[in-house]
């Protein structure tokens, strides 16, 4: 039952749910920046690293209000280059998410929701190496749609502000892929299918997420965030987590200060938890309505 109602709220149109009541209130954001920064590193080894930091990145919001539901879309992509002095173009980031989200408005703070979010990538990722009186070699690692992640989740929802939410999935389940190809790493679960170039995985469990979109924190500092995790058991194979947090600074028309943290674990890549942290300053536009 559960899934033959989320297949029938997910594929009915907005109209169709709202046949004999007043017309939905519909609301957009759109918010794209570009950004640059310059990079000084000193390693252990007393070697100076410098390179230049170009990233791109959009955000787009569209949500239907109805007395009796709310449905949101979200689209979030980054593409990053990095750029290191006297060498070569380096792939950055390179990411892409869409989330929807079918709300029941059972009260103005806490409801139900089911979630439906994608993730992947746009371009190819490779891996160049060079072996001694040979030219260099290019080996592919991922690609568009591999690796994947797909989520479907029914959902307690706590309503923060306009644009902002936090979901507790109680019922998830998860589809994804991960890149296969010569001297990959095999995945510890069985795989429920594998093609030339994918493990195709299948999970069940719990998961959770925050959709925090430009809230403001004063008149010239928005906050974001967007973060996830997914758990199907107690053991360290089995919890995975991506945490997003932005503070934006704005000034003059166009012109942003970004401090951005970045947080993964995923145990399918490391152990170790990763951590990413950026000092940005670029160009943005922002329309809503």
């Amino acid at each position: 039952m559960f899934f033959i109602q989320a297949f029938k709220i997910f594929s009915s149109s907005p109209d169709s749910l709202t046949e004999h009541s007043p017309l939905p209130k519909k609301t957009f954001s759109v918010c794209s920046s570009l950004s640059t920064s310059y990079i000084i590193q000193n390693n252990f080894n007393r070697n100076d690293v410098r390179d230049f930091l170009f990233l791109a990145g959009s955000d787009c919001y569209y949500k239907i209000t109805k007395e009796k539901f709310i449905r949101s879309y979200h689209l979030k992509t980054d593409l990053g280059y990095l750029k290191f002095l006297d060498s070569t173009w380096t792939k950055y980031a390179d990411n892409w998410r869409i989330n929807i989200v079918y709300t029941e408005k059972a009260s103005n703070t806490t409801t139900h929701a089911y979630s439906l979010s994608v993730s992947s990538q746009f371009f190819n990722t490779y891996r160049y190496s060079r072996k001694p009186a040979e030219t260099n070699s290019m080996e592919w690692r991922s690609g568009f749609l591999n690796p994947v992640t797909l989520s479907f989740s029914y959902n307690v929802t706590w309503m923060l502000w306009d644009y902002s939410n936090v979901l507790l999935g109680l019922s998830a389940v998860r589809l994804s892929t991960r890149p296969r190809y010569v001297g990959a790493t095999e995945p510890k679960e069985t795989p429920v299918a594998k093609t030339d170039r994918a493990f195709i995985l299948a999970h069940y469990g719990m998961s959770g997420q925050a959709n925090i979109f430009s809230k403001k924190i004063s008149e010239n500092i928005t906050w974001d965030n967007f973060s996830f995790f997914f758990v199907n058991g107690i053991s360290r194979d089995q919890v995975s987590a991506d945490f997003r947090n932005s503070f934006t600074f704005r000034f003059f028309r166009h012109l942003q200060f970004r401090f951005d943290t970045h947080v993964i674990y995923d145990p399918s890549v490391s152990y170790q938890v990763q951590l990413q942290q950026e000092f940005l300053i670029g160009l943005f536009y922002e329309k809503r309505k």
